[in-house]
């Protein structure tokens, strides 16, 4: 029996909102991986992809990669890595970081070669295949915009290599940074499920990475942990960590490991209709919040949505003083307030008491597009564009970050022309 560990997305060195706090956060919740792996004396620890959160590393984020690599490496516990689009090499620098932690030893790359032959056997230096003593481990890193082909190549080699017997009496396991059946172009890296049926027809375990939201199919043998820390607030952070997963043959067994984080509140707060004080009724609801799910006395990342409709001079809100307002009663690392309240003339418009505020957003939404300059027969299309990327986003099928918010235009321009 192999036992390891499965995890993905480790984000080394992100600074979300350039809090040194939050900077330390993400090298916490690779620690404790860790330290679980080396309780566990597992045979192996697959990351599979963006250990790195930006492909220039500083000297502070090395650090404490080296410290957590150190201690699986005096434990004999190998780690095997593949590159996610975050951590790949640049244009500009052929040579990646994790390239440098492979030649230390401190973790083993693997990788295809982009020529003829993608799958080739570890050399000690470089390979996309590895042999261990109790599995076949294969790094298909990111694959881009050409996943599909690139996925079907992939397989086409893979089954040749087993008729060939090169793979014996042991399971082969694949670690691959892309999302399956998510809300992300092949532009993104991302991948159908019946794309991949030929590679998991013929392997044991696909590793996967990239999405930040855990999902899995056992059937299909395919896990996607998510990240191991939250990189924005409206993620979960009661659901994040990594697997722990026992393979025999054909008997596979799959167990997820929670992470201790940071606690995070996201709220969408609705405000009535009747003259309230604004400022003590939005305090009374995050207090209550923050009581049932948080740990007394520890900081938090806070992002609240305040919704409804209102007169205009009445309740208006200023920003910054409930920012104070809120921090002196409950310790936070980071406010984002949004003030989402519709301001309008009562003589202008008047909501009837059963519009939802579905509604509402809709009409508001519509009413903007509009008014950019969509034609008549564009604006519901458009609209209904925005509410699916909202939903993805939300739901953690796509991160909109520096890496990939061109591929989002363009997926966003494909699909406003049928694409």
């Amino acid at each position: 029996m192999v036992k390891f560990v499965h995890c993905a997305d480790i984000h080394l060195g992100a600074n979300p909102f350039e809090i040194e706090e939050r900077f330390e956060d993400m090298g916490k919740a690779f620690s404790q991986v860790c330290k679980f792996a080396i309780k566990e004396k597992v045979d192996f620890v697959l990351i599979a992809g963006d250990f790195f959160h930006n492909k220039t590393v500083n000297p502070r984020t090395l650090e404490q990669a080296l410290e957590e690599l150190e201690k699986l490496k005096k434990a004999n516990i190998p780690v095997f890595l593949t590159e996610g689009n975050h951590d790949m090499s640049s244009y500009t620098h052929v040579y990646s970081w994790l390239q440098f932690l492979s030649s230390r030893k401190d973790i083993i790359l693997l990788k295809t070669v982009k020529n003829d032959k993608l799958l080739n056997f570890w050399n000690g230096k470089e390979g996309a295949i590895y042999e261990h003593n109790k599995a076949y481990i294969i790094g298909l890193g990111y694959p881009g915009s050409t996943a599909s082909k690139y996925i079907q190549k992939i397989t086409d080699e893979l089954k040749q290599l087993i008729k060939d017997n090169k793979f014996i009496n042991k399971p082969i396991i694949c670690m691959l940074h892309s999302g399956i059946n998510r809300f992300v172009t092949e532009s993104m890296g991302g991948l159908k499920e019946e794309e991949i049926e030929g590679l998991t027809n013929i392997i044991n375990y696909l590793a996967l990475g990239h999405i930040h939201v855990r999902y899995e199919n056992v059937d299909k043998k395919y896990f996607n942990p998510g990240s191991v820390e939250c990189v924005r607030i409206t993620d979960n952070p009661f659901n994040k960590g990594f697997y722990f997963v026992k393979l025999e043959e054909n008997k596979l067994e799959t167990e997820f490991k929670l992470v201790k984080n940071r606690n995070s509140l996201s709220l969408s707060i609705d405000i009535p209709n009747e003259e309230i004080n604004i400022y003590d009724y939005i305090l009374e609801i995050i207090k209550k919040e923050y009581e049932e799910k948080c740990e007394k006395n520890q900081k938090i990342m806070l992002q609240i949505k305040i919704n409804g409709i209102a007169k205009s001079g009445t309740m208006e809100i200023n920003i910054q003083e409930l920012k104070k307002i809120i921090k002196n009663e409950i310790p936070v690392l980071y406010q984002d307030i949004m003030n989402l309240i519709i301001y309008v003339d009562e003589q202008e418009i008047k909501i009837s008491e059963d519009v939802s505020r579905e509604e509402i957003d809709k009409i508001v939404v519509k009413e903007k597009i509009e008014k950019a300059g969509y034609k008549k027969d564009e604006i519901d299309d458009i609209y209904n564009i925005i509410t699916l990327l909202k939903e993805c986003a939300e739901n953690g099928n796509i991160t909109i970050d520096d890496n990939n918010g061109k591929d989002i235009e363009n997926m966003l321009l494909n699909i406003s022309r049928g694409g």
